[in-house]
């Protein structure tokens, strides 16, 4: 199957000071994805027969979830 994606989605960062010198902070995104692909029959004995099937869209809506932490220390 060939596909093409296309998305964007806004990116947020979190920052938690626990004192003046010691925080953590994360981030977090929303992604909205956009593709489109063919769904193709290959037939290696009869190559005659070889064609694109059907076309096929769609869209999706993923939240990730922060996947890293970090521990910001100020000198």
């Amino acid at each position: 199957m060939d596909q093409k994606y296309y998305g964007f989605g806004p990116v947020l960062g979190l920052q938690f000071n626990l004192s003046k010198r010691f925080s953590f902070a994360t981030e977090t995104s929303l992604v909205y994805k956009v593709y489109q692909g063919q769904d193709k029959i290959f037939f290696e004995k009869a190559p005659q027969f070889n064609n694109s099937k059907e076309i096929i869209t769609g869209s999706s809506i993923k939240y990730n979830l922060p996947t890293s932490l970090y521990i910001i220390y100020r000198i």
